[in-house]
Order: structure tokens, then C-alpha cells, then sequence
């Protein structure tokens, strides 16, 4: 009865050494090296990771909506 207790705990310990044990890659200062050059490359990569979470989250939408609308279908059409 306690397997799921300690499964979750073991998952966790995983997940906890994986992020810990994350490196940052090192990238070059961009082209001027002042203040406004960075902070503007800090916008545009924030705005590619919104981008791409926007175009998963509309395809995961989609996806889930389609299972389901077809399990519903499935379990309660007469």
C-alpha cells in the first residue's frame, strides 16, 4: 500500500539531482556589450520560448480535446 508513497519519493530525489545537476551553456555578449544590447537579446529569447509555449499549448489543446471528445462519444453515445 505505501509502493505509490515511495515511487512519488524516488521520482522526486530523480528529479531533484537532474535539475541540480543542470549547466548553463556559455554564450558570447552580443554584438555592443552594453546594457539595452543585452536586455533586448534577453526579450527576443523570451519571446521565442512564449512563442513556442503558445504553439504547444494550442496543439496539446487540440489533442486532448480530440481523445476526449472521442471517449465521451465512445462511453455515453446510445
Amino acid at each position: 500500500m505505501r509502493l505509490p508513497v515511495y515511487a512519488t519519493l524516488i521520482v522526486a530525489m530523480v528529479a531533484i539531482y537532474a535539475a541540480i545537476s543542470m549547466q548553463e551553456d556559455k554564450k558570447p555578449m552580443p554584438k555592443g556589450g552594453d546594457k539595452l544590447a543585452t536586455t533586448v537579446a534577453s526579450l527576443k529569447l523570451t519571446l521565442s520560448t512564449g512563442k513556442w509555449v503558445m504553439s504547444t499549448l494550442m496543439c496539446c489543446s487540440f489533442c486532448s480535446t480530440t481523445v476526449f471528445s472521442s471517449i465521451h462519444h465512445a462511453c455515453f453515445s446510445p
